[in-house]
């Protein structure tokens, strides 16, 4: 099949499962907003210098949220993978390839990637800077300011790869839904 009628089938698969895809586009982009702050809070210089023993604990957070979020986007992806193999099993009587099937679904991983990774890193960086000035005011800091919360590239990037190897997974598991789906 053409690219141009597979990318034509995404756009139109994502405005016709809006009511599972949004939720699910937004519940992950939470988590790696969380994700984000917990990562840049914890690599950030003046939090090291000022509160130093606050970052193991932030390190544990992180860590537990991340298994946290494995753990509830698998559920949540095998859940909407149950709710398309009626649409696969469909296209397959009207003879799309399974091929055609997998590019669908690498193409829309791909989408989700993009939107998920701008929300999250956005939203993340805002909602750093506001659980940054929160633990400054609990700390009783009087100087601290939003100048203190650079953006931080480095916790961009570790986001970004944790996302990519989440979103790779989900890919394989879902590439395995459709090559195993005999039904």
């Amino acid at each position: 099949m053409k690219l141009r009628l597979l990318w034509h089938i995404v756009r139109r698969q994502f405005i016709t499962q809006r009511l599972v895809i949004i939720p699910f586009i937004l519940a992950v982009s939470v988590l790696f907003m969380i994700e984000y702050t917990l990562v840049s809070i914890g690599l950030n210089s003046y939090i090291k210098q000022k509160n130093d023993f606050l970052v193991p604990f932030i390190i544990i957070a992180n860590f537990f949220m991340a298994l946290l979020t494995f753990i509830f986007i698998f559920y949540a992806n095998h859940f909407m993978m149950s709710q398309r193999r009626k649409e696969f099993s469909i296209f397959m009587t009207l003879g799309m390839t399974k091929k055609s099937m997998r590019l669908i679904v690498v193409m829309e991983t791909i989408l989700q990637f993009m939107i998920i990774s701008v929300i999250s890193i956005a939203g993340g960086y805002l909602l750093g800077a506001i659980f940054f000035l929160f633990i400054q005011k609990i700390m009783g800091s009087e100087v601290a300011t939003l100048r203190y919360y650079p953006f931080d590239t480095v916790a961009m990037f570790i986001t970004l790869i944790i996302i990519a190897v989440l979103m790779g997974m989900l890919l394989i598991f879902n590439l395995s839904v459709l090559i195993f789906n005999d039904r």
